[in-house]
């Protein structure tokens, strides 16, 4: 094995030209340096290290020339690897940052990963390039911050933090089990899974397949031709802009909710299938009004809840499109709220309606067919208005039934009985 040694008289470049002139493979370069350039390195594709690992007493190693590690492990361990401006960094080996490493790619620099790059520590991309290529694997348990390009082609697993600024492109897996924050654009047209916290603030473009198990947070805007389906967590749509007027779409093909919750304002376009979930409109503590541009599907195990509140209204979801209904209806009521007699609220909005629901709950109280009986003299009735196309709850005082009435009067006639029996006697 070869060990090239350099203090900071030596020249570096010259060392390491001579055993390139003389066709070495050098491995094991050990550099006794602060700092450790490449950048006077025109090509250098031979490195082929066993087991390269940044020393202890190195503080930064700053690559600005070209630098391919072919089948190599190479460890970052408590330094900073930084890839300067026009640097070219190929890892095709094994690349490990730990919890206390740092990589940095500057404006104009690439890092590309045909290997394994694993990242524990701090991994930031500042206007520069990031690669992830086609069966290679990128997994993250630590920070990634993306202000420039990444590029997913192979499998992208993340269980610390990830957060991106510029644009990210996935044409493969993108697996999020930590925290995933998007400020920029994410374009997919291969499939993400999130298991975790995704946050996004900017803009996703979604051509394949979007999936969530965690929580799924949009403040920004969904769009594209591809399906968004959740199994279990929550989505929040959060469609109202900060002007309060203008609606930033939550658009897919089809979204299919077959467990969790969704809760929303502003819009879904697309078709929606609640197979299995709790679709509510409003957040999760107040009501509001959620639009579905397309058709909406509930079938026996999906649940449509409107919650009431005192100040800030009820639950409105409006279709734009067919509404295929089964399933159950359920009413939640927050502090303060009472139903009072008189009172009708359009819940549910269609073009055109078919089926209806099978179960009609508020509380401890089930419905009875179309009537549920809440108390204090009041009943509230579920009402299918065809005329207006909306399906209301109208609440009344509650009406005996003629029975009840046969019973009132055959008790009043007797009392009299009784009364003038005792008179007589």
């Amino acid at each position: 094995m070869k060990t090239l040694q350099a203090s900071r008289d030596n020249n570096v470049y010259v060392a390491i030209r001579n055993y390139f002139s003389q066709r070495l493979l050098l491995r094991n370069v050990l550099i006794k340096e602060d700092v450790f350039s490449l950048k006077h390195i025109p090509f250098c594709l031979v490195l082929g290290f066993s087991a390269a690992t940044i020393p202890a007493y190195a503080q930064t190693h700053t690559v600005s020339g070209y630098y391919n590690d072919k089948s190599s492990t190479y460890s970052v361990n408590n330094e900073t690897l930084e890839i300067t401006s026009g640097g070219w960094f190929n890892n095709q080996g094994t690349l490990n940052s730990d919890t206390s490493g740092t990589l940095n790619i500057d404006s104009q620099a690439w890092l590309g990963n045909s290997g394994s790059l694993s990242n524990a520590g701090t991994l930031t991309n500042n206007n520069g390039s990031l690669t992830n290529s086609s069966g290679a694997t990128l997994t993250n348990s630590g920070s990634v911050t993306n202000n420039g390009g990444l590029s997913n082609d192979g499998t992208l697993i993340s269980s610390g933090g990830l957060t991106n600024n510029g644009l990210l492109t996935n044409s493969d897996s993108l697996n999020n089990s930590g925290a995933f924050t998007n400020t920029g654009s994410v374009v997919n047209v291969g499939s993400i899974s999130n298991s975790g916290a995704l946050t996004d603030n900017g803009t996703l473009t979604n051509k394949g397949s979007l999936t969530n198990t965690g929580t799924y947070n949009i403040n920004g805007t969904v769009n594209g031709t591809g399906s968004y389906t959740q199994t279990a967590g929550v989505t929040i749509v959060n469609g109202i802009a900060a002007d309060g007027k203008t609606i930033a779409p939550f658009t897919q093909s089809q979204v299919y909710i077959n467990g969790g919750k969704v809760f929303g304002f502003g819009a879904i376009s697309g078709n929606v299938s609640n197979t299995g979930g709790l679709i509510q409109a409003g957040s999760a503590t107040s009501g509001g009004t959620l639009a579905i541009n397309g058709s909406f599907t509930q079938n026996s195990v999906g649940t449509l809840q409107e919650l009431f509140t005192a100040n800030s209204g009820f639950s409105t979801l409006q279709v734009n499109g067919a509404v295929n209904l089964d399933g159950t209806l359920n009413i939640l009521t927050g502090a303060g709220f009472a139903f009072e007699a008189g009172q009708s609220y359009n819940i549910l909005g269609f073009q055109s309606l078919n089926g209806s629901f099978s179960n009609f709950d508020y509380g401890n109280n089930v419905g009875n067919g179309n009537v549920i009986n809440i108390g204090n003299g009041l009943v509230i009735d579920l009402v299918y208005n065809y005329k207006v196309d909306k399906v209301q709850l109208v609440v009344a005082s509650v009406v005996p039934e003629p029975e009840t009435y046969a019973m009132m009067l055959a008790g009043l006639g007797l009392l009299i009985f009784m009364v003038r029996r005792k008179k007589s006697v």
